[in-house]
């Protein structure tokens, strides 16, 4: 069994309601978007598309939750909140094999979705594609790592000074540690020197007992007189040496603290210095990204901008270009009413007669080439490389066109075929064309090199006609 991680969903995150039309009778407000949107405003879906045909008629609303996480854990709410109402996907499919269903029906796109033959799997696979979350994160994960990229090298550079500044610390570091060193030294020996002090001081002390004691008798009063005279000098050498000790370790401990604290001051100075080019740095990643965002919206606007003129000018453009020109405007889809009128011209002597049939033949096969349900066309490998999709020329409609009318009729089909669902596939229909159904669409089209023409193309070929009119 494959992990969650490995499930293929819809993307953007799409969840599907089913049986929208499931009562008797429903109402015209049922087919509106916005209505849908705003019953499900709870899951915060940012787009909704009504689907119904006469094979499916009690219908789908397909909900669209964007393609960031959020709009995932929305979907996946909606997915859990019908599965414990007893209204998820399996609950829908086995009420239909019953043959009633009564109620909304709800679950998250998934492959089996995107992969199902019908309404629902046709507007999935062109609106949308599939994605594991593996796939969306690392997908995420690669835009960010340019930006990424240069930060860290910019990090990198400070990581490199920070630890010079630590081999330098490490360095004064250990000269301060010699130095201490040489300081403790100095001590040791400033109290073996008090200890021979010490040594002189007993053996006179030593010589003057005995000297009191042998004339203890005759000179009492002297002898009490220098020993007291003797204690008060022993108190005041050892207070002295006691003084010139502790001033001689004031003077060391200055010395040491100055030093610890200028280096200190330095090390501090310039790690404030690091951190302020740090905020400045991160400052600055701030107000790219907050130009980029800007940038974007520019974009956007342009590009409805653009859209606009080009709406204006497949409205106005007839006018003003009569006849066969280079830049006219092209129905795509849109099959040839000439192929069909030959056909009827052949079939029928009554050229009244060829004429009414070749209308209705001509809007009989508009309307299958319009209908969403019908999809003529089958996956191909090509070389084992890629895959792309192609006419099925053995679609039962196809076939059975050709065997009633012939070829001329059968390739005008086709060719509207084509036409329609390469566009519908191509970049130029991304802002043009949204409508979930399909359609027969006017576009600015360059005649002689059989393309789309732009706006610019289309405006300056405008202008050279007029100027040369006049």
């Amino acid at each position: 069994m494959a992990s969650s991680s490995d499930e293929r969903y819809v993307w953007p995150w799409t969840g599907i309601v089913a049986n929208i039309f499931g009562k008797p009778k429903h109402e015209p407000v049922e087919c509106d978007s916005m209505y849908w949107l705003r019953k499900f405003e709870q899951y915060k879906p940012e787009e909704a598309y009504v689907l119904h045909c006469a094979e499916d008629p009690t219908g789908y609303v397909v909900l669209e939750f964007g393609t960031e996480w959020t709009g995932f854990s929305q979907m996946m709410k909606l997915d859990t909140d019908f599965l414990v109402d007893h209204h998820g996907k399996k609950d829908y499919y086995e009420s239909r094999k019953m043959g009633y269903s009564s109620g909304l029906f709800g679950w998250c796109a998934q492959a089996e979705d995107y992969n199902s033959e019908g309404l629902v799997g046709n507007f999935l696979r062109q609106k949308a594609e599939l994605k594991t979350t593996s796939m969306v994160a690392q997908e995420s994960l690669n835009e960010k790592t340019e930006t990424l990229d240069h930060l860290y090298g910019e990090i990198g550079s400070v990581n490199k000074k920070i630890s010079e500044m630590e081999s330098k610390y490490i360095e004064d570091y250990m000269s301060l540690d010699k130095m201490m060193k040489e300081i403790e030294k100095k001590r040791d020996l400033l109290h073996q020197t008090r200890a021979e002090a010490t040594e002189k001081q007993m053996k006179a002390r030593s010589d003057v007992l005995s000297l009191l004691e042998k004339h203890q008798m005759e000179k009492k009063a002297v002898s009490d007189a220098l020993l007291k005279l003797e204690k008060e000098m022993g108190n005041e050498q050892k207070l002295n040496l006691e003084i010139a000790e502790l001033e001689e370790q004031l003077k060391v401990l200055k010395c040491v603290n100055l030093e610890e604290a200028d280096h200190e001051n330095k090390r501090k100075i310039e790690i404030e210095e690091i951190e302020e080019k740090l905020e400045d740095m991160i400052f600055d990643m701030s107000v790219k990204d907050d130009e980029n965002q800007a940038l974007k919206k520019k974009v956007q606007e342009a590009k409805i901008e653009l859209e606009d003129a080009r709406q204006q000018i497949i409205k106005e453009l007839p006018q003003f270009l009569k006849g066969v020109t280079k830049i006219q405007i092209k129905k795509i889809g849109e099959v040839s009413a000439r192929s069909f009128k030959k056909v009827c011209m052949n079939r029928y002597k009554n050229n009244k007669k060829a004429s009414s049939e070749s209308v209705k033949l001509c809007a009989k096969w508009q309307k299958e080439i319009l209908d969403s349900t019908w999809h003529p066309f089958k996956i191909v490998d090509v070389e084992g490389k890629e895959i792309q999709e192609e006419i099925d020329e053995n679609d039962p409609k196809l076939l059975s066109l050709k065997n009633d009318l012939g070829e001329e009729a059968y390739v005008a089909v086709v060719t509207a075929l084509k036409e329609l669902h390469e566009y519908h596939n191509s970049d130029d229909a991304e802002n043009t064309h949204n409508s979930s159904e399909k359609q027969v669409i006017p576009e600015i089209w360059d005649s002689e090199n059989g393309r789309r023409a732009t706006v610019t193309e289309a405006l300056k070929y405008i202008s050279n006609r007029v100027i040369k009119m006049r």
